[in-house]
C-alpha cells in the first residue's frame, strides 16, 4: 500500500529524494526498453511501408494532439498537485470530466476532418501538401476513436505518478507499447498499409485503458460517474488558462507537423517525420524525467519545505543539462552514420532534418522553469510563457521559410523555447533565486550548434 501523502515521513527530503532516485532508476530502466520496441517496431516496418505513410500518420497524429492540447483543462494536471487528491470523490469527478472532455475531442477531430475533406475538395489546400491526400480525413477520423476510448482510463493511475509508482506504471505502459508494435508489425506484413498504425493505436489504447481499472495494478477507488460541484470549479479554476497554454503548448511541441506538412510534399514530409520520431523520442525522455520525477518533487517540497526548492532545482537542471547536451551533440555528430546503417536507403535522408531539430534537445531544460511555475500553481504566468513560444511558432516559422527556405525555418522552430526565456526566468525568480550560470550554460551551447547547422548546405533532393 503507498504511503500516504500527507503523512510526515512520506514527506521528508529524505523520503523524497530516496522515492525519486528509485523512480529514476526504474524509469530509466523502462524507457530503454521502450524506446527499443518503438524504435525497432520503426526500423522494421519501413521495410515495407513508405515514406508517405510516415507523414500521413505525422499529420493525424498532429491534428488528434492539436483538438487535445486546446480542450486540456489540467485534470491530470490537477490531480497531482491538489492536496484533494485523496478524496474518491475528487478523483472521480475528475474521471467524469476527463469523459466528457475526450467526447468533446473525438467530436472536435471528426469536425477537422470533414472540413479538411471540404478544402481539398475545394482546391483550397496546396495541391503538392501532404493535407491533400483524399486518405487523410478517413485515418483521421478512424484514429479519433481512441480519444473515447482513452478517456474511460482510470485516475488512479494519474495518482501513481503522483506518488512517483514507477514500478505500476512502467509494466503497463511497456505492455502498451509492445501491444501497439506487434499490431503494427502484424498489419504492415499482411498488407494493411498506413491503416497498420491507426489499429495498433486503438489497440494500445483499449490496453492501457483496461489495465487502468485492474486493482492490483492501480490501487484506490472504483471509477464511477460523478461530478461534484466544489472540485469542478476547484479543477476549472486551475485549468482555466491551461486551455490556451495548451494551444500554444501544441504549437511549440507539435506545430511543425501542422506547418510543415502544409508547406512540404509527402515523400520529403515524410522523411521529416521519421526524424522527428527520433527527436520526439529522446525528447520524451528527458520531458518523462520531468513530469514523472521533478514535477511532482517540485510540487510537494513547494508545498512543504518551499525553502528547498532553489536547491532542488539546482540539483535536476544539473542531471538534465547532462543528458540533454550528451543527446544533442550525438544527434549531431553521429546521426548520418547510424541513419546509413539501420534505415533503407530512401529513408537515410531523414538524419538531416534530424540535425536541424537537434537544438530541441540542447533548450530542453529550460522546460524545467515552466514546471516551478506550474508548481507554485501560477497557471496564467505559465500561460504566458506558452504563448510566447506558441506564437514564435506560429508567427514566425511561416515567415522563416518562405525567406529563408525549409531548412532554416526548421532550425528556427528548434529554438523557439528561446524566445520566452526572458519572461520565464523573470517569473521563475518570484518563486526562487535565479542562478545564472546554470541559466546561461545551454544558450551558449545552443547558438553554437545553430551555428554549425546554419553553415550545412541544403536539404537533399526528394524524387517521387
Amino acid at each position: 500500500m503507498a504511503k500516504d501523502d500527507n503523512s510526515s515521513a512520506a514527506n521528508s527530503p529524505h523520503t523524497l529524494r530516496k522515492r525519486i532516485t528509485q523512480g529514476g532508476q526504474l524509469f530509466l530502466a523502462g524507457f530503454g526498453i521502450g524506446q527499443a520496441i518503438r524504435l525497432g517496431s520503426n526500423l522494421i516496418v519501413t521495410r515495407v511501408l513508405m515514406p508517405e505513410a510516415f507523414g500521413l500518420m505525422a499529420a493525424v497524429v498532429a491534428f488528434n494532439v492539436l483538438a487535445i492540447m486546446i480542450t486540456d483543462i489540467g485534470i491530470g494536471t490537477s490531480i497531482v498537485r491538489s492536496p484533494n487528491s485523496n478524496n474518491p470523490t475528487f478523483l472521480r469527478t475528475a474521471w467524469t470530466m476527463n469523459i466528457l472532455r475526450n467526447s468533446l475531442i473525438w467530436a472536435l477531430v471528426n469536425l477537422i476532418a470533414f472540413t479538411l475533406a471540404m478544402l481539398t475538395k475545394s482546391g483550397l489546400t496546396l495541391p503538392a501538401s501532404t493535407f491533400t491526400d483524399p486518405i487523410l480525413p478517413w485515418l483521421m477520423a478512424a484514429t479519433a476513436v481512441q480519444l473515447i476510448i482513452a478517456g474511460f482510463e482510470s485516475t488512479n493511475k494519474v495518482m501513481a505518478e503522483r506518488r512517483l509508482e514507477m514500478r505500476r506504471l512502467l509494466p503497463v505502459e511497456l505492455g502498451t507499447q509492445l501491444v501497439a508494435s506487434v499490431v503494427t508489425i502484424a498489419a504492415a506484413y499482411s498488407g494493411f498499409g498506413v491503416w497498420s498504425f491507426v489499429l495498433a493505436i486503438l489497440t494500445g489504447a483499449t490496453f492501457s485503458t483496461i489495465c487502468s481499472h485492474i486493482t492490483f495494478l492501480f490501487p484506490g477507488p472504483s471509477m464511477k460517474f460523478r461530478l461534484d460541484r466544489t472540485f469542478v470549479v476547484e479543477i476549472l479554476n486551475f485549468g482555466k488558462w491551461l486551455i490556451l497554454a495548451s494551444f500554444f503548448g501544441f504549437m511549440t511541441n507539435k506545430g511543425d507537423h501542422m506547418i510543415f506538412g502544409w508547406a512540404m510534399e509527402t515523400s520529403q514530409f515524410g522523411l521529416y517525420a521519421v526524424a522527428s520520431i527520433w527527436i520526439t523520442a529522446a525528447f520524451i525522455l528527458l520531458e518523462s524525467i520531468t513530469r514523472r520525477l521533478f514535477y511532482p518533487a517540485f510540487s510537494e517540497i513547494l508545498r512543504d519545505r518551499p525553502e528547498d526548492i532553489a536547491n532542488a532545482y539546482r540539483q535536476g537542471r544539473l542531471a538534465v543539462d547532462a543528458l540533454a547536451l550528451f543527446v544533442g551533440i550525438g544527434i549531431l555528430f553521429f546521426s548520418d552514420f547510424v541513419f546509413e546503417i539501420i534505415y533503407p536507403a530512401n529513408f537515410s535522408d531523414a538524419s538531416y532534418y534530424l540535425k536541424l531539430l537537434s537544438p530541441i534537445i540542447i533548450l530542453y531544460p529550460y522546460r524545467m522553469l515552466n514546471y516551478i511555475i506550474l508548481s507554485s500553481g501560477n497557471s496564467k504566468s505559465f500561460t504566458l510563457i506558452t504563448f510566447m513560444t506558441g506564437f514564435s511558432a506560429l508567427a514566425v516559422t511561416p515567415a522563416m521559410i518562405s525567406i529563408f527556405g525549409d531548412n532554416v525555418g526548421v532550425v528556427f522552430f528548434a529554438c523557439v523555447t528561446a524566445t520566452a526565456l526572458p519572461a520565464a526566468w523573470r517569473i521563475t525568480g518570484k518563486v526562487m533565486p535565479i542562478d545564472w550560470w546554470a541559466e546561461s550554460r545551454m544558450v551558449a551551447a545552443a547558438a553554437i550548434v545553430v551555428a554549425v547547422l546554419l553553415s550545412m548546405g541544403p536539404a537533399p533532393a526528394h524524387g517521387p
